[in-house]
């Protein structure tokens, strides 16, 4: 009968910014070259890096900052290999009885007679690998992570990504373990798994607003103010972004990079369907124990469904960039008909994975009059078959 090794460790699912030397060596010292064979058992805690902010629960949709706590139910162990031999079974969490109130998986590896192969089991799933065969955790069933593509930019012609809720998730990965270190990893009382983020976020602020003589945007304007000064309703103006091109196509999680070739991406808003002006406002702490506010109407993230995903880090990050197409009084949302268009890039934007980027930029309302209103209030040209380029310029772009 084979030995059966019942071994409950807490294995904490931590990062090191993408730096794969934090613990690697801690884990492997006394690795030994030929397993015994038999029936190993592991119930495994996880928890999250946490990101470059303090930060304390998941993805924290309040702060917007990635935190310390495993985002999902499941977890994902492959074999590394991106060909068509890949394997990989899903493991559920559940609760674990050496932490009080935590939830993990439970998992076994059967290594074969005579220095053969061994069988990873989690559930009813199992995986059969040869003994040569080395393997890895992450948040995603296949080994790449694949955008949705959906149709192309009115300007460039460039791919559009779908971001929903089968897309727009963490994607963390382990490092990769032989045989030899799986077992050891699962005969040790403390052991740690160090896994990596690939994913940046974004939430984006884009606000025309009431700009001062002397430049300034902190006076606040509300709907009110903005009839007054422009004798028409903020939701008589609609507007779509787009975001990029520094997103990918692919992206190969077993070997930390995006597919060859990758010519990068956009995302845009609202399933690229205009949606009318709303509100936006953004406070920011004035250094002084004081809070300011930028606020006018355009365009604001949803706070619970912020843009992740992994970049295309061959596209230099001073390419990235929003391009904004408005129309007015139109009740047409699905096509450009009639719609004016600018680019507005993102000064010293830095792409790094592991954090949330957020992007405010202001815009003065009177651009909005001179590119689309006349004395009379009509619109000042008539309607063009293909968007119109415009020129407008921000006041205000803060990335942080």
């Amino acid at each position: 009968m084979k030995t059966i090794q019942n071994v409950l460790i807490g294995i904490s699912l931590l990062f090191c910014g993408g730096l794969m030397s934090c613990t690697d060596d801690a884990e492997t010292t006394d690795v030994q070259q030929s397993v015994k064979p038999g029936l190993y058992s592991i119930d495994i805690t996880l928890t999250a890096e946490p990101g470059v902010k303090s930060e304390t629960r998941g993805l924290d949709t309040e702060n917007g900052e990635f935190t310390n706590v495993y985002p999902y139910d499941y977890i994902y162990i492959h074999s590394a290999k991106t060909d068509s031999t890949h394997q990989s079974i899903r493991i559920p969490l559940e609760n674990v009885e050496h932490c009080d109130g935590c939830k993990g998986i439970h998992m076994q590896v059967e290594v074969e007679e005579n220095g053969g192969g061994y069988i990873i089991r989690a559930g009813e799933a199992e995986m059969t690998l040869s003994a040569d065969d080395d393997v890895y955790f992450s948040t995603i069933e296949g080994p790449y992570w694949e955008a949705e593509t959906n149709g192309a930019t009115p300007v460039s012609g460039s791919d559009v990504f779908v971001h929903n809720n089968k897309i727009n998730k963490e994607l963390l990965k382990s490092r990769t373990y032989t045989k030899e270190k799986l077992v050891n990893l699962m005969q040790q009382d403390i052991s740690t798994i160090t896994m990596t983020r690939h994913v940046t976020g974004f939430r984006v602020y884009f606000m025309f607003t009431h700009v001062t003589a002397d430049g300034s945007t902190e006076n606040s304007i509300d709907s009110v103010k903005w009839s007054t000064e422009l004798k028409c309703k903020p939701d008589d103006f609609s507007i779509k972004l787009y975001f990029g091109p520094n997103f990918c196509h692919q992206y190969d999680v077993l070997n930390d990079e995006v597919v060859s070739g990758d010519e990068g991406g956009f995302y845009t808003t609202n399933n690229q369907t205009y949606q009318k002006f709303e509100r936006v406002q953004y406070a920011y702490s004035t250094g002084s124990g004081g809070i300011g506010i930028y606020e006018g109407f355009g365009y604001v993230t949803d706070a619970s469904n912020y843009l992740l995903s992994p970049l295309n880090t061959s596209i230099p990050a001073a390419d990235f960039s929003i391009y904004a197409f408005i129309k007015y009084k139109s009740s047409d949302y699905s096509s450009d008909e009639g719609a004016s268009w600018f680019k507005a890039q993102i000064p010293d934007i830095t792409l790094e994975p592991n954090r949330i980027h957020y992007i405010i930029m202001a815009f003065d309302i009177e651009d909005l009059r001179s590119q689309f209103l006349t004395d009379t209030n009509t619109l000042s040209r008539t309607p063009w078959s293909a968007p119109r380029k415009i020129d407008i310029k921000p006041i205000k772009v803060i990335c942080n």
